[in-house]
């Protein structure tokens, strides 16, 4: 199957009840201020947009709507979850392990999860200025930074493997692992590089750019370079290969533990 069209076939298992009602009238309020009646025309509204599709006469949430609109996504597929762990160390060690958390919940409850397991693991710096009473504070990491990784690795993980987001925190880095590599016909040089219009989930991708959880489309990769080089981190590390797209940011506080 191609994987550009995979978010649109239906959730298995998943029923039109299955999706968050008042929140997918909350969107087309919001985003769809001129559809005729959000009431009446909920169903059609969904299916237009790539939420649903009919299937022998119903209504079925597809795996964009569940992923975005879903009460329980990770009731129907595990793997949609994230894994969130912060280890003592440089290295991948089950004993060094010190939080671990398995973040649930629709794609924006994601990306707010994952956040605070950084945010409560994160180191702030405080530089003092002689002729001023007030410190500076000097994050770890930028966290508009982090939440467009977040985003990005939501946005365009390969939804069919039975696999999880991984968000790890070590004493020098950070890094997510999404499932899912390059579409084919892309390199590495052309998604760092930005602007490319092509996307694994357009309607996963569309609707968080809405939410502004990712600055500009097609240009989140860039983002993250930028902000992490002028917080002074240093460049971020990206790897792809065909199973997987890995995103290292390296701390600004590099070694401390």
């Amino acid at each position: 199957m191609d994987e550009t069209v995979f978010e649109s076939q239906p959730a298995s298992g998943a029923r039109w009840s299955d999706l968050d009602a008042a929140r997918l009238r909350d969107y087309f309020r919001l985003h769809m201020p001129r559809a005729e009646s959000v009431e009446t025309g909920l169903t059609e509204l969904a299916v237009a947009s790539g939420f649903a599709t009919v299937s022998a006469g119903q209504t079925l949430p597809t795996i964009a709507g569940m992923v975005l609109f879903g009460r329980e996504p990770q009731r129907y597929n595990a793997s949609w979850g994230i894994t969130a762990i912060r280890i003592r160390g440089k290295e991948l060690n089950r004993n060094h392990v010190v939080d671990r958390r398995e973040l649930t919940g629709s794609a924006d409850a994601l990306i707010e999860a994952a956040l605070r397991f950084v945010t409560d693991h994160m180191q702030v710096a405080y530089q003092f200025d002689p002729t001023s009473p007030r410190r500076t504070e000097i994050p770890e990491y930028a966290l508009d930074a982090v939440r467009e990784l977040v985003a990005n690795a939501v946005a365009h993980r390969d939804y069919q493997p039975s696999e999880q987001i991984q968000l790890r925190i070590f004493d020098d880095r950070l890094e997510a692992q999404n499932p899912g590599g390059l579409l084919a016909g892309l390199t590495l040089e052309d998604v760092l590089r930005g602007g490319i219009a092509r996307r694994r989930n357009e309607v996963i991708s569309q609707v968080l750019h809405r939410w502004g959880y990712v600055e500009r489309i097609g240009f989140g990769l860039v983002f993250i370079q930028q902000r992490t080089r002028e917080l002074g981190a240093g460049a971020p590390r990206f790897e792809a290969t065909a199973a997987r797209f890995v995103v290292r940011i390296p701390s600004n506080n590099r070694g401390a533990g």
